[in-house]
C-alpha cells in the first residue's frame, strides 16, 4: 500500500505545483484571459479559488450584446466592482428590451473616468437613444461606434485627439452638426457615415479634407455640400484623400447632372491607393449615375474588390451600355479580383455593365451575383443563361449567380 500512498502524494505536489503556477501568473496575463471570455464566464471563475474569487474585478473589457440576455442591474453592480480601468465597453439594446435613459447616462458618466477608449452603442429600437454629453469627455477614446443615437455636443469639446475609428449610423445632432465633430478628430483614419434623413448639416468635403490619415470612407453622397455630384466633385475626393484604400458610397437620393454622358470625360488615377470600391443603391437606370460609377472604378488603377448593390427602385430606360461609351482598350488593364452584385434583376444595364467589367478584367477571380428576391423562376433562368453566353478576359473567372 505504502507506494500506492506514495504515488498520491507525488501527484498532489505535481497539482498544486501547478495551482502556484496559475495563481501566480501575472495580472496583465490574468485580465488578458479574463477579457476574452463571456462576461458570464469570467464571473464564475471566482468559484475556482480563493485566490481567484476576485480575479474577474479586473475586467477591462465588457460587451452585452443580444446573444446572451443581461439586466441593466447586474451591469451597475458589475461596473462598480471593477478595479482598474476599463478599455472597451460594447452595448447591443434589442428592440424587445427598454433601458431607463438614466441607466445609460450613468454608465457614460462612470466610464468617462475609467479611460474608454473603445465605445460601441447600437440600438435596435425605432426610438433615439439620447447619449449625455459626458461622452465628449472621454479623451481617450480610440473607437467609436453609435447607432440610432441622439447626441449634443458640449460647447467645451475640443475634439477626441486619439480617435482613429468613427461610424455613425442614423446619428441625429441636436446641437452641432457632424462636421464639427469629424473635425476635431485629426488621428481619424475611418469614418463611416451612414445615411440618415434627419443628419444634421450636410457634410463638407473641406471639413473632412482636413483627416490627413484617413484610410477608409464611408458616406451618403447625397449629404455633401453640394447640389449636385459632378465631375469635379469626384475628383475632389480623389484629390483630398490619395491614401485612401476603401470606399463605400451610398447612392440614394443623389443628384447627377445630365449632360455627363454627353462629355468624354475620363477620371484617370483619381484614386491611386483604392483597393475596394462599395457602391449601395446605385440607379442603373439612371444612366449618368452608372457612368459617373463606371469612371470611378475605371479612375482606381490598384482596384482589387468592387461591390455594386442595385436601388430597390430604378427607372426603366431602353439604353445598353455599350464598351463604345468610353475608350475601352485604355481599361482591358483593370485590376479586379473579385466582383459583388446584389439584387440585381437582370436588366439590359445591368447585364451591359457585368459584360463591360468581364471583359476589361483579365485578373477577375470570382464574380458573385445575387438575384432579387422578386425575379420571377423564368426571368433568373434567361438571366442566368445571358451570362452563361458573356465573354471573359480572365480564363479563370467563375461566374455564381446566386
Amino acid at each position: 500500500m505504502e507506494p500506492i500512498h506514495g504515488h498520491i502524494k507525488h501527484h498532489r505536489r505535481i497539482l498544486a505545483s501547478e495551482d502556484d503556477v496559475i495563481s501566480s501568473m501575472p495580472e496583465n496575463v490574468v485580465t488578458n484571459i479574463l477579457d476574452r471570455l463571456p462576461i458570464q464566464d469570467a464571473v464564475r471563475t471566482s468559484i475556482l479559488s480563493r485566490t481567484w474569487r476576485f480575479k474577474w474585478t479586473m475586467l477591462t473589457q465588457l460587451v452585452f450584446d443580444t446573444k446572451k440576455y443581461y439586466d441593466e442591474r447586474n451591469i451597475s453592480r458589475l461596473l462598480l466592482q471593477l478595479k482598474g480601468p476599463i478599455t472597451k465597453f460594447v452595448l447591443c439594446i434589442p428592440d424587445d428590451k427598454v433601458l431607463d435613459v438614466m441607466d445609460i447616462y450613468h454608465w457614460v458618466m462612470f466610464l468617462s473616468g475609467k479611460g474608454i477608449q473603445e465605445f460601441t452603442l447600437i440600438n435596435e429600437h425605432e426610438t433615439l437613444v439620447r447619449l449625455p454629453t459626458h461622452l465628449f469627455s472621454c479623451m481617450e477614446l480610440k473607437h467609436l461606434k453609435l447607432v440610432n443615437c441622439s447626441i449634443s455636443l458640449a460647447p467645451t469639446f475640443s475634439g477626441f485627439p486619439h480617435l482613429l475609428t468613427l461610424d455613425l449610423f442614423r446619428v441625429t445632432f441636436e446641437s452641432g452638426n457632424c462636421g464639427q465633430l469629424i473635425t476635431q478628430c485629426p488621428l481619424l483614419e475611418n469614418l463611416k457615415v451612414g445615411y440618415h434623413h434627419d443628419l444634421s448639416g450636410n457634410v463638407k468635403l473641406v471639413e473632412i479634407a482636413k483627416l490627413k490619415n484617413l484610410r477608409v470612407l464611408s458616406l451618403p453622397l447625397c449629404k455633401l455640400d453640394c447640389t449636385e455630384i459632378t465631375h469635379s466633385i469626384i475628383h475632389q475626393i480623389g484629390s483630398y484623400f490619395p491614401r485612401l484604400q476603401e470606399l463605400s458610397l451610398d447612392l440614394r437620393n443623389c443628384k447627377f447632372p445630365q449632360e455627363w454622358h454627353d462629355r468624354k470625360l475620363l477620371l484617370l488615377n483619381v484614386f491611386p491607393s483604392l483597393k475596394t470600391l462599395k457602391f449601395s443603391e446605385i440607379n442603373v437606370g439612371n444612366l449618368t449615375e452608372v457612368l459617373s460609377a463606371y469612371k470611378m472604378i475605371c479612375g482606381s488603377p490598384n482596384l482589387r474588390t468592387l461591390y455594386m448593390t442595385v436601388a430597390s427602385t430604378q427607372a426603366s430606360l431602353p439604353y445598353v451600355f455599350r464598351s463604345t461609351d468610353s475608350n475601352q482598350k485604355t481599361y482591358r488593364g483593370l485590376q479586379l479580383r473579385d466582383v459583388v452584385f446584389r439584387s440585381c434583376r437582370g436588366s439590359l444595364r445591368e447585364v451591359s455593365l457585368i459584360k463591360y467589367l468581364l471583359d476589361c478584367t483579365p485578373l477577375l477571380k470570382k464574380m458573385v451575383i445575387h438575384s432579387d428576391s422578386s425575379m420571377m423562376s423564368d426571368e433568373k433562368l434567361v438571366f442566368a443563361t445571358t451570362l452563361l453566353k458573356l465573354s471573359r478576359a480572365s480564363r479563370t473567372a467563375k461566374v455564381d449567380l446566386l
